[in-house]
C-alpha cells in the first residue's frame, strides 16, 4: 500500500463496498507501504504470504530468504523478455511475465469467496490461487499508449479468466477493447472511488512555509510518480518558457521515481532552480494541491488520473495534457482545460488561463460539481 493514485482509489472501493454491507477480505503481496494505516477498520486483512513478498524483492536477497523456485523464475523471465525485444522486436513488459512463471512457486490464498476483485494487473493470482465463483479484473491504464507494448498472445489468458473486466474510464475501455477485442461484451467502465469528505478533511493542513504566495507569482502544483509517463521532466522547460512569455510561476512537484536524477538535471539545465521546487513524497498531498492556484497534469499518457478528479474535489482548476484518454477526465472548456502536449502548447495554455481568473474560477467551480459521486456504465458484480 505505497503511496499512489491506484492505492488511494482502492482505499475508495474497499470502503464502497463495506457500506454496502459486503463482507470484504483484503490480500496484499506485503503489508508494508504508507497507506497501511487508511485501510477501512471493517477489513478483514489476510495473512502476509510470504512467498508473494518475493515478488518484488532484489533477486539477490530472494536467493538469500531460500526462494529458489522464484528467483529462478524471475530471471528467466527478465531473460526472455530481453531477448524477445532484442531479437525479435517484441517488446513486453517483464511484470505479468515474471508473475506467470512465477505461480507454480506460490501457495494458494486461503478461503473461497464468492467474488475476487483483481484491483491492479496482472491478474494472474486471482486466475491461478484464488477459489471464487467469478472474477473481475481492474484495468488502470491506457492500452494503447503503454511504453513497452503489450504481447497480447500471453496475456489474453489472464484477461480470458476475468468474468468482468472494470476500466477506469471509457477511454480507457476504448483502448483495451482495441486490444483485445474479444473482450469487449464482458469490459465496462467503473469510475474511481474517492471519498469527497476524507480528501477535504486531509487538506486542511498548513503547507504555507513549503508553498509561500508570493505577489505576482502563481503557483501550480502536480503530483505523481516521477516517471516518463507523468512527463514531470518537461517542467523546468515549461517554466523557463513562461518566464519568456512574462509568466512568474513556482511549480511545485511532490511525488518520488526514477525520474527525479533526470528533473533534478533538466532543472539545472533550464537555470529554473527558483521556480521548479521538488517537495518529495509526501503521504498527504492534498494540503499543498489546496494551497495551488492550478492544478497541472502534464502526463504523456494516463488511464485515468487520480490526481486530476482530487484536485476538483478541492474546488481547484485543473489543466491537463491532450493524452489519449483525456476527453474522458474532464470536457475541455467546461469543468478544465485540456492543451497540447508539447512543452510550448503547455506553456501558453498556462499563461492564458492564468490571465483569465473568470475562466479559472468557472473551471473550478463546474470541476468541483462535476466530481462528486460514483459513476459507472450500470455494470454490476
Amino acid at each position: 500500500m505505497r503511496i499512489g493514485g491506484v492505492e488511494r482509489s482502492l482505499i475508495g472501493l474497499l470502503e464502497h463496498l463495506l457500506l454496502e454491507g459486503h463482507e470484504v477480505s483484503l490480500f496484499l503481496w506485503a503489508h508494508e507501504g504508507e497507506f497501511m494505516g487508511l485501510l477501512p477498520a471493517g477489513v478483514r486483512l489476510l495473512p502476509e504470504l510470504p512467498a508473494y513478498t518475493m515478488l518484488e524483492r532484489p533477486i539477490h536477497r530472494v536467493l538469500t530468504e531460500g526462494y529458489v523456485g522464484i528467483a529462478l523464475a524471475r530471471f528467466a523471465a527478465k531473460v526472455v523478455t530481453a531477448l524477445r525485444d532484442q531479437f525479435l522486436g517484441r517488446p513486453g513488459f517483464l511484470l505479468p511475465r515474471s508473475l506467470r512463471y512465477c505461480l507454480p512457486f506460490l501457495p494458494p490464498i486461503p478461503g473461497r469467496y464468492d467474488l475476487v476483485l483483481s484491483f491492479l494487473t496482472p491478474h494472474d493470482v486471482a486466475r491461478a490461487k484464488v477459489q471464487a465463483d467469478r472474477r473481475v479484473g481492474w484495468i488502470h491504464t491506457d492500452y494503447g499508449s503503454v511504453e513497452y507494448g503489450v504481447d497480447q498472445a500471453f496475456e489474453w489468458p489472464m484477461w480470458a479468466a476475468m468474468d468482468r473486466i472494470l476500466a477506469v474510464s471509457e477511454g480507457v475501455r476504448d483502448s483495451f477493447i482495441k486490444v483485445f477485442p474479444e473482450a469487449s461484451g464482458r469490459t465496462g467502465v467503473m469510475e474511481n472511488i474517492l471519498s469527497s469528505t476524507f480528501i477535504r478533511q486531509q487538506a486542511e493542513g498548513d503547507v504555507s512555509a513549503e508553498m509561500p504566495q508570493e505577489p505576482g507569482i502563481a503557483r501550480l502544483f502536480s503530483v505523481g510518480r516521477f516517471c516518463h509517463a507523468k512527463n514531470f521532466d518537461s517542467v523546468p522547460q515549461i517554466v523557463r518558457r513562461l518566464g519568456e512569455l512574462g509568466c512568474l510561476v513556482q511549480w511545485y512537484l511532490v511525488g518520488f521515481g526514477p525520474d527525479e536524477v533526470l528533473i533534478r538535471r533538466r532543472i539545472a539545465e533550464e537555470g529554473v532552480g527558483d521556480r521548479v521546487i521538488i517537495l518529495g513524497k509526501k503521504a498527504n498531498p492534498y494540503p499543498y494541491m489546496k494551497a495551488c492556484d492550478l492544478y497541472v497534469q502534464p502526463s504523456r499518457y494516463e488511464g485515468k488520473a487520480v490526481t486530476v478528479r482530487e484536485a476538483q474535489i478541492l474546488g481547484k482548476p485543473v489543466l491537463i495534457t491532450a493524452y489519449d484518454t483525456a476527453p474522458s477526465q474532464i470536457r475541455h472548456g467546461e469543468d478544465g482545460w485540456i492543451c497540447s502536449l508539447d512543452p510550448q502548447g503547455i506553456a501558453e495554455a498556462i499563461q492564458m488561463l492564468l490571465t483569465k481568473p473568470g475562466l479559472m474560477a468557472r473551471l473550478a467551480e463546474c470541476g468541483h460539481i462535476s466530481s462528486q459521486g460514483i459513476e459507472n456504465d450500470g455494470w454490476s458484480f
